[in-house]
């Protein structure tokens, strides 16, 4: 049987949309023809078979025969001869005891559509058939090819649980040698400031996939490396060290695949939500622009609890809808990852590292079940800034190393925001030092490592500013962002 297909509206340019394209098994549907004629009709029995499908001839009565839909005819009859015609193959099987269900979903029919309509400022019917084909090719776009899951799963492997003196607490991955970079807040309440050490036990496992597998756990240093966390929420990480046993072997780092976020566009989160197995959650980024739409959407969708979430996030701390859209330091989405996944790597669809998931405007919902407005990122060039910034000062030479070794524009980018950071130029002498002492560093590598420390100093010897703010904090949350990062370390 010739199948002919003919494109209703051409296209030259698309702009990275993700475009589906539908074709009728026989004859088809006029241009004019809207396929969602009247949302005021609820769909009736005829629905028992495909559109433009009937059992015996494979042609609808509401498309006329032709000359050659005649002979299309003629072929399928003929075809039919020696078995079953592919439209018979493709009849519609009742599911059992469905009636009720199918009456319940009819019923809604026409309700679900207008308020999709309004909540899209949707016209015509066919503006409503175009949401739909676009917003199906959104979700079909991203993390479907098999190279890319098969990336994200050896991504996954640097993934791990953080877990404080055998409780689990937050997720966290592999930055890069044996170094741990998680939220701030996951370690917050057992994190000394004045001593800059953890005062108890934290390990850490990469392979907790299954409930019923054993687990390998890896002990972490009580020093940290580098912790700061802000009120402002836009700064919450603590970088941490393994003290792994030489014989075991780490998964690689995953500073190697870092890049910079884009306004929009599909990612990728995984980790450990309720601190449960690893899992990864496909999203879409939440434009600026989209944002106030975006939460006005939840509240609506969830008006019974309207009350819990004015109070909390639209009266006590500040209207949400409007201070999101301005926020451009973090990045927002709609995700499932709540409790247990802050410290989470966030992937784009190049499977490029760029952010951490830090925290959401949570609230309790059916059942006492975590349900969340919006979620959120922190973009990881502001978070690997502060630790180069904070190696400087703890004379880190072995993190700082670690920066060398991953050479790309990516990290030349950050290491050029760096040297608008204000710092304290006595910082440069103490560095000397500890290179001209350090017996393990070769004069090619002191050479190298001096290069790197010198660019953070050239502006201040240049203008003689003695700077402040290098200084690690260990501020509490306070306001909205405090109740955010509760709910959701």
């Amino acid at each position: 049987m010739d199948v002919i297909t003919e494109m209703s509206q051409p296209v030259d340019g698309l702009d990275g949309k993700m475009l589906v394209v539908t074709a009728d098994l026989v004859g088809g549907v006029s241009e004019s023809q809207d396929s969602l004629e009247d949302f005021g009709n609820t769909p009736t029995e005829e629905l028992s078979e495909p559109h433009g499908v009937t059992s015996e001839a494979g042609l609808s009565p509401q498309n006329p025969t032709t000359p050659d839909t005649a002979k299309t005819k003629l072929q399928s009859t003929e075809a039919g001869k020696d078995g079953r015609s592919l439209m018979e193959k493709q009849k519609w099987r009742e599911v059992p005891n469905s009636q009720e269900i199918l009456n319940t979903l009819r019923s809604q029919y026409a309700g679900l559509v207008n308020h999709m309509k309004d909540r899209e400022k949707l016209k015509k019917p066919s503006d409503v058939q175009q949401f739909l084909r676009v917003e199906f090719g959104k979700k079909t776009q991203s993390f479907q090819e098999i190279k890319k899951l098969k990336r994200l799963m050896e991504l996954s492997a640097s993934v791990c649980l953080v877990i404080i003196k055998g409780e689990a607490t937050g997720t966290g991955f592999l930055l890069f040698d044996k170094f741990i970079l998680t939220n701030a807040h996951v370690v917050q309440k057992i994190y000394e400031q004045i001593t800059n050490k953890l005062q108890q036990s934290v390990t850490v496992t990469f392979d907790f996939e299954d409930l019923d597998e054993r687990t390998q756990n890896i002990p972490v240093k009580s020093e940290v490396v580098a912790y700061e966390k802000d009120d402002s929420g836009y700064i919450d990480f603590a970088l941490l060290e393994l003290s792994a046993d030489p014989d075991i072997t780490l998964p690689s780092g995953l500073l190697d695949t870092f890049s910079f976020p884009s306004p929009e566009g599909g990612i990728c989160i995984i980790g450990h939500p309720e601190c449960g197995v690893k899992k990864k959650d496909p999203c879409f980024i939440i434009p600026y622009g989209d944002r106030e739409r975006a939460v006005e959407k939840h509240v609506k969708e969830n008006e019974e609890f309207l009350h819990v979430i004015t109070n909390r996030y639209l009266v006590e701390n500040g209207d949400i809808k409007t201070r999101l859209p301005t926020d451009t330091e973090r990045i927002t989405y709609d995700t499932c990852f709540f409790h247990g996944a802050s410290g989470s790597p966030v992937f784009n669809v190049y499977c490029q590292l760029i952010a951490m998931h830090t925290a959401g405007y949570s609230y309790e919902g059916k059942s006492k079940k975590t349900q969340s407005i919006i979620e959120y990122a922190i973009p990881l060039s502001r978070t690997l800034q502060r630790i180069i910034i904070q190696a400087v000062r703890r004379k880190r030479v072995d993190v700082l190393q670690g920066f060398l070794n991953q050479g790309s524009w990516q990290l030349d980018v950050v290491l050029e925001r760096v040297k608008t950071e204000s710092v304290n130029d006595s910082l440069f002498t103490a560095f000397q030092e500890k290179l001209q002492f350090n017996s393990n560093t070769s004069a090619t590598d002191q050479g190298e490592q001096r290069t790197f420390y010198q660019f953070l100093f050239d502006r201040v010897e240049a203008t003689g500013v003695e700077a402040t703010g290098v200084e690690a904090t260990g501020v509490e949350a306070t306001g909205v962002e405090a109740m955010e990062v509760e709910d959701n370390e």
